[in-house]
């Protein structure tokens, strides 16, 4: 089973705070630009931290921030 961040969840914090790009997220959440452009994109997953500060700053369920997935389809 694989996980990664849904990329929705950047894309919701940076319509909610006119961010317009990955540098001012990254400043939001204590992190750098090249850290949340890999969260973006599926390579690498935040830290239960950071997902607490994703779900606070949008609002949105815990349940819906993550995409599982199974190993074949991450090959796919």
């Amino acid at each position: 089973m694989t996980a990664k961040l849904d990329p929705t969840v950047i894309d919701q914090l940076r319509e909610k705070y006119g961010f317009k790009n990955f540098e001012q997220v990254g400043n939001k959440l204590g992190r750098t630009s090249h850290t949340v452009r890999k969260w973006y994109h599926g390579q690498t997953l935040p830290s239960a931290q950071d997902l607490v500060k994703l779900q606070f700053l949008t609002g949105r369920p815990y349940g819906t921030m993550l995409v599982i997935g199974t190993p074949a389809e991450a090959a796919a």
